[in-house]
């Protein structure tokens, strides 16, 4: 193809040479030719040129001051912003060594001094048509690539979105993980702590039921992608249906409040009218799948109605009604019970109900429509067909909605005598030796979660911020426990667990490896480096006690209601005169760590010293040092 040289904008020329009135003259041809020119008097200039201005050609002397003209040029060809330049050499020297010197170095050509002018001009445009018919073959093979990339995108475009979208929520998902690690985790310790009070207890239910919600909808996010390739399964446990229902209408009514709606729970009311105490107390079902789909439609609900409110009905539904009705005393083995969501919204337009059940699909006013991700009734859906039911709607546009399902949950009979007794194991201290934990985690929040969570139960903890430094206090405290984050600075967890299997003083110790990734490669490759456990963040404060159990064979102290309410009751037992001296006068340095070390011993030497201890570490969580000042000193009193 023939190159138009009249040039769109006038192409630059770096002129590189130490004689001004080799310059001159060089300009005086190009400027008559309507070329730009540049000009730098010595090589390390005409580098820096070259670099910034980025010229179509460039002429370089070779004798110059310097650095000569052969080594300019090597430099500009090993940069990659300027190595696709092409440089003629403008030199006296004219043996054949010079030029194989010059075009090993990476020029192009040769004008040989005195400069004659019709040389010169010829040599350079012949050089520009070479340079812009190469920019245009550049040019032609990057869009034939890109045409080639694009048809392969095209091939495997489902496959690529859904990787895409995948990967971005599982990282969403991380980054939000993370700070519930230190709502749920607080939320737990706070609820263990035995100085909370019932209202506190309430409120701090509603918080951990409101992160596990938060943390619900993080993980199951991604189930969309799991869904579409059928690789979802149910996980059918028994579960407290009062209490679940309680727990998803708080959630629920504290959203109406907020846009000032009622919100309503109530019995679903079908010709029997069954009362609602009909309902079973224990249910065998997927507990966190349904509770998905309920947040999903009661939070849509919510979310499109600005006038009236969202009433949420659960109840047998009629068939079961009919059949109770014909036999009293045989209700069927697995009856249907209707969850229904009826709202006062904005409805939906008949052409749109299809539309509605499609991901990332969403309709309606678009300011409503930034408020969600355009995948809760698309994985609501799957779900109810997944637990053999059907997802129905009806609506009317500027009226309301109703969504309801019907799921056959077998009742679970036994389930108050199961309940009862797991709600005893409340663990409150370890029995013999203190076992060492070492916390190692970049996030201070992440620390200060296990450090309050482990301590009162008598562990001994130990910090480190990051890998590196967990690695040099490993080797130098040696404890039982190690509990790593994964992703770390300097030295991250999975780097951190390998050193300790290499070395001789640690390759026995136990690590319990934890993250807020999702990733299921993490998980793997934390336990292919030695880890002898892994923990999702936020972490369950009962799956560590169960690691920590397996692994260490700590025995646990547990309170009952009998002990607790005897302890309520019987005054404090304080430990002899010399010993409140002792912790009085730490008490007077400011010296919690030490009151905390002997509070924990006092505990583990009498059971009856175990309240005296419990107050100590009252004080000094809320940092009352006074009042424990005041509070020891009575005990000093004759």
């Amino acid at each position: 193809m023939e190159i138009n040289f009249t040039p769109q904008k006038k192409d630059i020329i770096l002129i590189v040479d130490d004689n001004p009135t080799n310059i001159k003259v060089i300009v005086d041809y190009l400027k008559a030719l309507n070329y730009e020119t540049l000009v730098a008097r010595n090589g390390e200039t005409g580098l820096k040129r070259a670099h910034f201005s980025q010229p179509d050609l460039i002429l370089l002397d070779v004798m110059m001051p310097g650095i000569d003209g052969f080594e300019t040029c090597r430099r500009l060809k090993a940069e990659p912003q300027t190595a696709e330049i092409p440089v003629i050499f403008l030199t006296a020297l004219a043996s054949v060594e010079d030029k194989l010197k010059g075009f090993a170095v990476g020029g192009v050509d040769y004008v040989t001094k005195p400069i004659e002018e019709a040389e010169l001009v010829a040599r350079v445009k012949a050089h520009l048509k070479i340079q812009a018919q190469k920019k245009q073959l550049q040019a032609q093979t990057e869009s034939l690539k890109q045409a080639k990339t694009l048809a392969e995108l095209a091939q495997a475009k489902a496959e690529a979105a859904n990787h895409a979208k995948s990967q971005f929520l599982a990282t969403m998902s991380h980054e939000l993980r993370t700070p519930l690690n230190g709502i749920l985790g607080y939320a737990q310790i706070l609820k263990r702590d035995p100085a909370t009070e019932p209202h506190q207890l309430d409120g701090l239910n509603i918080i951990e039921q409101s992160g596990e919600h938060l943390l619900t909808l993080i993980n199951d996010i991604l189930d969309i992608a799991k869904i579409e390739a059928g690789k979802v399964e149910l996980n059918q446990t028994p579960f407290q249906l009062p209490a679940f229902l309680k727990g998803i209408s708080e959630i629920v009514r504290i959203r109406a409040e907020h846009k000032d709606i009622f919100f309503n729970y109530q019995a679903f009311n079908f010709p029997n009218n069954l009362p609602e105490d009909s309902l079973p107390i224990g249910v065998h079902g997927d507990e966190k799948r349904l509770r998905q789909v309920l947040i999903n439609l009661l939070g849509n609900a919510v979310k499109f109605t600005d006038k009236g409110g969202v009433t949420f009905k659960v109840g047998y539904s009629e068939v079961h009604a009919l059949e109770a009705t014909q036999t009293p005393n045989s209700p069927p083995p697995n009856p249907l019970i209707r969850f229904q969501i009826e709202d006062t919204g904005v409805g939906i337009a008949p052409e749109q109900l299809e539309d509605i059940f499609q991901p990332f699909q969403q309709v309606g006013d678009k300011n409503r429509q930034a408020q969600g991700t355009g995948l809760g009734l698309a994985i609501s859906r799957n779900l109810v067909e997944l637990m053999g039911s059907k997802l129905q709607i009806t609506s009317q546009l500027g009226e309301g909605s109703i969504f309801w399902f019907e799921l056959a949950l077998p009742e679970v009979t036994d389930f108050v005598e199961i309940f009862h007794v797991e709600t005893q194991k409340k663990i409150i201290g370890i029995k013999g030796k203190m076992p060492t934990v070492l916390v190692v985690d970049n996030k201070l929040e992440n620390r200060a979660v296990l450090i309050d969570l482990l301590s009162p139960l008598g562990f001994e903890i130990i910090e480190a911020a990051d890998g590196q430094e967990g690695l040099e206090k490993a080797a130098e405290l040696q404890p039982h426990v190690i509990i790593t984050d994964l992703i770390m600075s300097e030295m991250d967890g999975a780097e951190l667990i390998r050193h300790i299997r290499q070395s001789p003083l640690l390759k026995n110790t136990v690590v319990i490896a934890t993250s807020a990734s999702v990733f299921e490669e993490d998980h793997q490759k934390s336990l292919v480096a030695g880890a002898n456990a892994f923990l999702p963040k936020p972490i369950k404060a009962d799956r560590l006690f169960e690691q920590l159990q397996q692994h260490l064979v700590v025995e646990w102290v547990y309170e009952n209601a009998q002990s607790k309410t005897s302890q309520i009751a019987q005054p404090l037992v304080p430990p002899p005169p010399e010993t409140v001296s002792e912790l009085f006068e730490l008490a007077m340095g400011g010296d919690l760590e030490t009151i905390e070390e002997r509070a924990t011993q006092l505990a583990q030497a009498d059971e009856k010293f175990a309240p005296f201890a419990t107050e100590l570490r009252g004080f000094i969580k809320r940092f009352q040092v006074d009042n424990m000042c005041d509070w020891l000193e009575s005990f000093l009193e004759p």
